[in-house]
């Protein structure tokens, strides 16, 4: 497997995307009127989702509720909660239909729901994909390949290429469950309280 995206958790974007501009990173905001979230994308397709919110109004979250999905969307609130600083990490999957990861995760009793994303990015691609979130926030979610993400030829002042090693302290549970899927070359695993430490590659 390879690394999607992690998301960073802000309490302001502004300031948030101020913090990895100052670091030598581009940053690109998710959308052009009242951003939730903004980007640092590599060439690879890889990226750094700083994120404000999870982009649930409230007349959304309210029909989510009213239709059974009361525990995922309180589950994706809580998060916006959270302290500042790297917070989830998602997996990029070939397979949008998730076959492996659902079989997996519903062997470990854990409940999971397909979203379909679409957005128009800055760049007037239309971004689709699907993403197989579980309802268990701590748990990594899987991400299918963006259809339409054309070639950024993104060069990053500080020289950033990508991720380099990801230290990623989580349960057991969560680790078990990244090894049945075939485990990812860019973590290094450690059983403890929950925290992501990030690491780049640089040209």
């Amino acid at each position: 497997m390879m690394i999607s995206h992690i998301l960073y958790k802000v309490d302001d974007l502004e300031k948030g995307v101020k913090l990895f501009k100052d670091k030598g990173f581009e940053v690109e905001y998710g959308s052009e009127k009242n951003p939730h979230n903004a980007l640092v994308y590599f060439n690879d397709g890889s990226y750094v989702e700083i994120l404000k919110s999870m982009g649930f109004t409230k007349p959304l979250a309210s029909i989510l509720r009213r239709i059974g999905y009361r525990e995922f969307v309180d589950g994706m609130l809580d998060q916006e909660k959270g302290p500042e600083g790297y917070m989830r990490i998602a997996f990029e999957n070939d397979d949008t239909e998730f076959v492996k990861e659902k079989r997996v995760l519903q062997k470990l009793g854990k409940k999971t729901v397909c979203v379909p994303v679409s957005r128009k990015d800055l760049k007037g691609d239309l971004l689709k994909c699907k993403c197989l979130f579980p309802y268990d926030g701590s748990f990594p979610f899987i991400k299918s390949r963006f259809e339409n993400f054309t070639n950024r030829n993104i060069k990053h002042p500080n020289g950033a290429v990508g991720f380099g090693k990801v230290e990623y302290h989580t349960s057991a549970e969560v680790i078990d469950y990244i090894g049945k899927l075939g485990g990812c070359s860019n973590l290094d695993l450690h059983e403890g309280e929950s925290r992501i430490e990030v690491s780049f590659v640089y040209e």
